[in-house]
């Protein structure tokens, strides 16, 4: 209660009274009485005799005192997620006109496999005008300069040449464009519903997403308490959130020790769900409550990619720490937050 009070006074006033405030009734209302009580103990020390009271006293608070002092066991439950590492999302370079499906979702692909050909009839319609406009001009150029009179105008036809040939070589790389091919080898995940010959398709419209089933990497995030007890190699298990699914054996392969600034799994944010709590910014970022670092973790045996993002727990074999040593760490932590002016 006392220590409740004290952090109320703290927070009521501005900060340099409430600091002063609160070390007043931290030293004055705690400190103290129990500074005197123990001074009085110590005068009375002839009168002490050892009963059984006083040993049964003496073993529960040596008992106490060795479960605050022993480090147990290290093991730390964080939040994570069984992802894929490697995908690709499809869309079309231009507002195009489907002509050609290739993709089906559930498919195999690999790298360079056609999956759509598109088609823009106005740019055809170019591409056929520029042809003409090549090929006559190219026969123009043969007249002229079989004829000596007409040799001044040759320069001039080469000129348009080279431009007529300049606009059909661009016209024909944004017609192979259109061609749209896998970047990545795997299997595609997502086709977009209602996909078919003849529709039409905007810059923003997803066509398909390609998924590398063979990258699967566990990721989990941490706070800065348990930062410290992570080491890069620890074992590591992760329990899928869905009972059906098998746990996974792993490692911890990174810690990152930048703090995320914003929430790149929106699965595990609390406004979904999860364990992360989140403060929504005004951009439509996931702004984490408090500092969580990304620990990248990697599964011993290859595992499948998940259609879907897997949502879990991983649980890592960290460095034990006793019940004092995480106390203190914690009230130091706050202490040194709140130190900042």
């Amino acid at each position: 209660m006392l220590i409740t009070i004290a952090v109320l006074v703290y927070h009521f006033f501005f900060k340099v009274l409430g600091i002063f405030l609160f070390i007043i009734e931290i030293m004055w209302f705690i400190v103290l009485p129990i500074w005197l009580e123990l001074c009085e103990w110590w005068r009375r020390r002839d009168f002490l005799r050892l009963t059984p009271n006083l040993v049964l006293t003496l073993i529960v608070l040596g008992g106490l005192v060795w479960l605050a002092l022993t480090p147990w066991s290290g093991r730390i439950t964080l939040p994570a997620v069984l992802r894929d590492d490697r995908h690709a999302a499809i869309y079309p370079p231009v507002p195009a006109r489907i002509a050609e499906l290739h993709a089906a979702r559930g498919a195999t692909v690999a790298e360079g496999d056609i999956l759509f050909v598109l088609e823009v009839p106005e740019l055809a319609h170019k591409i056929v005008r520029e042809r003409r406009r090549l090929a006559m001009t190219g026969v123009i150029l043969q007249r002229r300069a079989a004829s000596r009179y007409a040799a001044r105008d040759v320069g001039v036809l080469q000129e348009e040449l080279a431009a007529a040939l300049s606009a059909l070589t661009g016209l024909a790389e944004r017609q192979a464009a259109l061609t749209v091919t896998a970047p990545i080898g795997g299997r595609v995940v997502d086709l977009s519903e209602g996909l078919r010959v003849g529709r039409w398709v905007g810059l923003d419209d997803r066509l398909a997403t390609i998924l590398d089933p063979n990258t699967a990497v566990l990721r989990a995030y941490v706070g800065g308490a348990e930062l410290a007890q992570i080491a890069v190699g620890a074992p590591a298990r992760f329990y899928p959130e869905d009972p059906l699914a098998p746990s996974i054996d792993a490692r911890v392969a990174a810690v990152e020790t930048v703090n995320v600034a914003a929430l790149d799994t929106p699965y595990l944010a609390s406004v979904h769900g999860g364990d992360i709590a989140v403060l929504p910014a005004a951009d439509n970022r996931l702004v984490p409550a408090q500092s969580i670092y990304r620990v990248v973790l990697e599964p011993l045996a290859p595992v499948l990619v998940p259609p879907q993002i897997q949502r879990g727990t991983a649980h890592i074999a960290g460095e034990a720490r006793s019940a004092a040593d995480r106390a203190w760490r914690t009230v130091a932590a706050v202490l040194i937050r709140g130190s900042g002016f």
